[in-house]
């Protein structure tokens, strides 16, 4: 991640293997390849973005 690891780490709390909460959100988690990856879970098409996108798109909802 680009961000400070540490501080994010602390927004994501493990509910079950794969599925997460990033502050506010539920998500879910996988890897593919190296990359870690994340869906919102919003539907059966949910796309998935890397950790980075998800962070830079969500942190500043969480942080207010």
């Amino acid at each position: 991640w680009s961000h400070n690891r540490y501080a994010l780490s602390q927004l994501f709390f493990r509910n079950k293997e794969g599925a997460y909460t990033f502050g506010t959100m539920r998500c879910f988690m996988k890897l593919q390849g190296n990359n870690v990856m994340v869906s919102d879970g919003a539907g059966v098409n949910s796309s998935y973005m890397t950790i980075d996108e998800v962070v830079d798109y969500y942190l500043p909802n969480e942080m207010n």
